[in-house]
C-alpha cells in the first residue's frame, strides 16, 4: 500500500503522540486499513465463506477507545476500483488466488499453522464486510462515507473542506494526496505515530520535501514507483529525489537516464506518469454538502475538455444511459445513484443490486438450506448472534458469555473411590487398637504381625485394583512379605487377633527352618521396602526388623566364661606381632657398620630442646 520507504524516510518528523491530543476533534479512519487488519482474526473464516463477527468486534473495540478519548470518528470506505490503478489490482488479486490455493492444500494435508499464513494473504475485503461496519455505524450515530473510488482522495477532501482535522491510516500515499496530518501506527493503548506537513523543513538535505513543489514531489513517487505507476527499474526513492532535485522536471530526467544507459525506461512509463499526475490531483469524490460528485481539486481551464482527464479518475453513471462510462459534463451525471453508493445503500461494484450485509446475507442462505446443527452439542443454532449488534441505543448491550459446563461432584473416577476405600480400611485398622497404650511403646504381644498386616493389606489391594483397574505407582504401595513365607493353607482375615498371630508365627518359624539363613536375609532385604509417606508401612518396617531378629538362627557360638586365671599375655603377643610386624629378611651374622650421620648442630639442638 503506498509508496514503498516513503515512511521510514520521514523518520526525523515522527513524532509519538497519544490520542489525547486530539481530544475534542474529529478524524477520519481509512475503513478498508481496519478491515484488512481485523481480517488476520478470521481469515479461515472469511475464506471458506462461513458467517464471523470478529472483524466487527474490532471496529467496536477501536470506536470505542477513540470514544473514550472524547474523538468524534468519521469512517470512510473505499468504492469501485480507478481505471489507472487496475494493473495494481490484478496483480493483487492474483497473488491472493495463489495464496488461497496454497492455504487450502495445506490445510487439507493437516498442516494447518502454515495454512492459516496463506490464509491471511488471499483475504479480500467486500463491500459486504463494509456494510456490516456501516450498519453498526447507523446504529451508533456514527458518521461515515463509501467514497465513489479511493478512500485516500475522499479523506483528503474532507481534511481540506474542515469536515476532519486529521487522517489515521497507514497509507503513505495520502502526503502525495495533499494530506496535512497523518496518523499511524496506533495501538489498543492510544499511542501512535503523528507526521505533519508543517515539519517538512525538519528532513535532512537529501531528502529535503520542503524543497520540492507538489509536481516534483509527485514525479518522484512516480520515478520510484507507487499505485499508480511500476516506476523505473533500479531508481528508488533516494534515488528519485536526487534526479529531481538536480533537473527539476520529468524530461530532463528521463534524457539524463538515456545517455547514462544504466536505467531502461519502460516504453510505458511516460503514459502512466501522465494518467497517475491526473489521478493524484483531480480524482472524484463525494461531497457530503453538495450531495454529488466533485473534483479532489479545481480541473484547471485548459483541461476540462481533455478526455483522457476523465478516464483516468473514474467512470460515474451517466443520467440517461444509467451505465458508468467516462463523463465529461457534469450536469450529465447521475448523483442521486452516487449517493446512495455513498450512504452504503448501493454495491459500488454493480449499483444495480442493493449491498446486503455479510452475515445477513450467510443467515438467510443458512436458513433457507436449514437450521445449522452444531457438531459439538448436537443442538440447532438461531444464527441471530450479529443481530445484537444492530440494536439502536447509545451504548452497546453487553452479552452474557455462556458459562462452561462443571462436572458433577457427585460422579467421582474410580482412582478417587479407591483411595477413599483405602482410607476407610485404614481408620478401622486403628479403631481395633486399644486408644490407652501407645502404639509406638506397646508390649509385642499386643502388636498385629507384620506378616497378617501385610497380607490383609495385600488381598485389600488386589481388591480395589480389580474394581478401580488403574495402576497405583510402586512408591505408594505396601510392603508385602515374601510369598516363600507364607503356608499355602493359611487364611488370613481383615481384623487379626492374638490367637492367629501366634499361629502365624509358629507357621513361619517351621518354615524359617527349611530355608537356609542367608537367603532369607537377602530376600527380606530385597522384598521389604519401606513406604516413608505411611504410618503402616514404618510400623510394618519395625516389625519386620523385630521378626527378622527373632527368627534368626544362631550360627555363633555360645559366649563362655572368661578364664581369669589363664594367661593370655603371650597369645596377644602373638597375634600382635602376626599381625604389626612384617616378615624381615635374614639377618648375616656379621653386623654392619652404620655411619655417624648426625651433626654438632644437630646433636646441641636436641640437647639444648628442654
Amino acid at each position: 500500500m503506498g509508496v514503498q520507504g516513503f515512511l521510514p524516510q520521514l523518520k526525523d518528523i515522527q513524532n509519538p503522540v497519544t490520542l489525547r491530543r486530539y481530544e475534542g476533534q474529529t478524524l477520519g479512519i481509512d475503513g478498508y486499513a481496519w478491515l484488512h487488519r481485523a481480517a488476520c482474526s478470521c481469515a479461515y473464516e472469511l475464506a471458506v465463506n462461513k458467517p464471523t463477527e470478529k472483524y466487527l468486534r474490532f471496529f467496536i473495540k477501536k470506536l470505542a477507545m477513540l470514544r473514550s478519548f472524547k474523538i468524534q470518528p468519521y469512517l470512510v470506505f473505499d468504492g469501485d476500483g480507478i481505471g489507472v490503478k487496475k494493473e495494481t489490482e490484478s496483480k493483487r488479486r492474483e497473488k491472493r488466488e495463489e495464496s488461497r490455493v496454497i492455504a487450502k492444500r495445506l490445510w487439507e494435508s493437516g498442516e494447518k499453522r502454515n495454512a492459516m499464513e496463506y490464509f491471511q494473504k488471499c483475504i479480500d475485503v467486500t463491500p459486504e464486510m463494509a456494510k456490516c461496519v456501516v450498519d453498526y455505524c447507523k446504529t451508533q450515530n456514527i458518521p461515515y462515507v463509501v467514497a465513489p473510488f479511493e478512500a485516500d482522495a475522499q479523506m483528503v477532501y474532507l481534511e481540506k473542506n474542515g469536515f476532519i482535522q486529521g487522517i489515521l491510516s497507514e497509507d503513505s500515499d495520502l502526503l502525495i494526496f495533499g494530506c496535512q496530518r497523518l496518523i499511524t501506527k496506533l495501538n489498543d493503548f492510544g499511542e501512535c505515530i503523528e507526521i505533519c506537513r508543517d515539519d517538512f523543513p525538519k528532513l535532512p538535505y537529501k531528502f529535503a520535501l520542503n524543497k520540492l513543489n507538489s509536481q516534483e514531489v509527485r514525479t518522484m513517487v512516480c520515478l520510484a514507483g507507487c499505485d499508480y505507476t511500476s516506476g523505473i527499474p533500479k531508481v528508488g526513492l533516494v534515488t528519485a529525489m536526487k534526479l529531481v532535485q538536480r533537473f527539476r522536471t520529468l524530461e530532463r530526467i528521463l534524457l539524463h537516464l538515456q545517455r547514462e544507459g544504466k536505467c531502461k525506461i519502460p516504453p510505458e512509463f511516460i503514459s502512466e506518469y501522465e494518467l497517475a499526475n491526473f489521478a493524484f490531483q483531480y480524482q472524484r469524490v463525494f461531497c457530503p454538502l453538495k450531495c454529488k460528485l466533485v473534483t479532489l481539486n479545481e480541473i484547471p481551464q485548459d483541461l476540462l475538455k481533455c478526455e483522457k482527464l476523465y478516464q483516468c479518475i473514474g467512470n460515474v453513471i451517466h443520467r440517461d444511459t444509467g451505465e458508468k462510462q467516462c463523463v465529461v459534463n457534469d450536469h450529465e451525471i447521475h448523483h442521486e445513484k452516487h449517493a446512495l453508493v455513498a450512504m452504503g445503500e448501493l454495491n459500488p461494484y454493480n449499483f444495480h443490486n442493493r449491498l446486503i450485509n455479510r452475515e445477513h446475507k450467510l443467515q438467510l442462505s443458512s436458513k433457507s438450506e436449514g437450521p445449522a446443527v452444531n457438531i459439538s452439542t448436537g443442538n440447532v443454532s438461531t444464527g441471530s448472534s450479529i443481530d445484537s449488534f444492530f440494536q439502536k441505543s447509545g451504548t452497546l448491550k453487553t452479552q452474557k458469555r455462556p458459562q462452561p459446563i462443571v462436572p458433577c461432584r457427585g460422579a467421582e473416577s474410580k482412582l478417587d473411590l479407591a483411595v477413599k476405600r483405602r482410607k476407610l480400611s485404614a481408620t478401622r485398622n486403628d479403631a481395633t487398637e486399644d486408644p490407652s497404650t501407645s502404639k509406638f511403646f506397646a508390649s509385642r504381644n499386643n502388636l498385629v504381625t507384620p506378616t497378617a498386616s501385610s497380607t490383609a493389606s495385600k488381598q485389600q489391594t488386589e481388591c480395589i485394583e480389580s474394581e478401580a483397574e488403574t495402576e497405583i505407582p510402586d512408591s505408594e504401595e505396601f510392603t508385602q512379605v515374601p510369598s516363600s513365607f507364607v503356608s499355602p493353607g493359611t487364611v488370613q482375615s481383615s481384623i487379626s487377633t492374638q490367637e492367629d498371630d501366634s499361629d502365624s508365627l509358629s507357621e513361619l518359624e517351621e518354615e524359617n527352618k527349611k530355608t537356609k539363613v542367608a537367603a532369607t536375609k537377602s530376600q527380606l532385604r530385597s522384598d521389604i521396602r519401606v513406604n516413608t509417606g505411611s504410618l503402616n508401612a514404618l510400623q510394618r518396617f519395625r516389625y519386620s526388623s523385630s521378626q527378622e531378629s527373632d527368627h534368626e538362627v544362631p550360627t555363633r557360638s555360645p559366649l563362655t566364661s572368661k578364664d581369669v586365671n589363664k594367661d593370655q599375655r603371650g597369645e596377644s603377643m602373638h597375634k600382635r606381632a602376626n599381625i604389626l610386624v612384617k616378615p624381615s629378611a635374614r639377618r648375616t651374622k656379621t653386623p654392619i657398620a652404620r655411619p655417624a650421620i648426625r651433626s654438632i648442630s644437630s646433636l646441641s639442638r636436641f640437647a639444648y630442646k628442654g
